[in-house]
């Protein structure tokens, strides 16, 4: 999940502060084909770099899903993946119309499942017109989604799969709002 902090911390240094000297910093242990797509920042538009980045973002943890036996994890990356696509796609200054990447991502899509519930969560987003309220809300409905696809006291990978996703949620909220993100990461670590 560190790879997602750095996608993001790029996006913003390279693309919005127009930091030409910024240099990423990648786990070694990251799929050579990864580090090569998200090394091309400089050499891209932003749309089409994020598009690419978070194509193979996916495309890993689905992988990785694969090799670990987490149905849990292939599932959500699908799920996140739309969820993605349909909230960017209806915001059409954030992508590039003409990007073969985009319309990959969108061939990719259609053979999901839970395509309708993440498509429902992008459009709850939409119509909200409180931007911390409609973030908090997108990111119950991903907590919701986790607990209903995780078998609880299962003692499986995707039990454990469905507790890390969901602690990574809490935790972007102790980073907004330190007392309150502190106060729900502590009731979520409880033992």
């Amino acid at each position: 999940m560190e790879a997602e902090k750095e996608i993001e911390k790029c996006g913003l240094q390279y693309y919005v502060l127009k930091n030409s000297s910024f240099k990423p910093e990648l786990s070694k242990s990251l799929p050579k084909d990864f580090i090569d797509i998200f090394g091309n920042y400089s050499n891209m538009s932003e749309a089409d770099w994020f598009t690419n980045i978070y194509k193979s973002w996916f495309k890993l943890l689905i992988e990785t899903g694969k090799k670990t036996g987490s149905k849990l994890l292939i599932k959500w990356a699908k799920w996140e993946l739309t969820l993605k696509v349909t909230l960017i796609a209806n915001n059409p200054q954030k992508i590039l119309k003409t990007s073969d990447t985009y319309t990959e991502l969108f061939e990719m899509i259609k053979s999901f499942e839970d395509v309708e519930s993440a498509i429902n969560a992008a459009n709850a987003y939409r119509t909200s017109t409180v931007p911390l309220e409609a973030e908090k809300n997108l990111d119950q409905t991903r907590i919701d989604y986790l607990r209903q696809s995780a078998q609880r006291f299962s003692f499986t990978i995707d039990e454990l799969v469905a507790y890390m996703l969901e602690l990574r949620i809490h935790k972007r909220y102790s980073t907004l709002r330190p007392n309150e993100g502190r106060r729900i990461l502590e009731e979520v670590t409880k033992l």
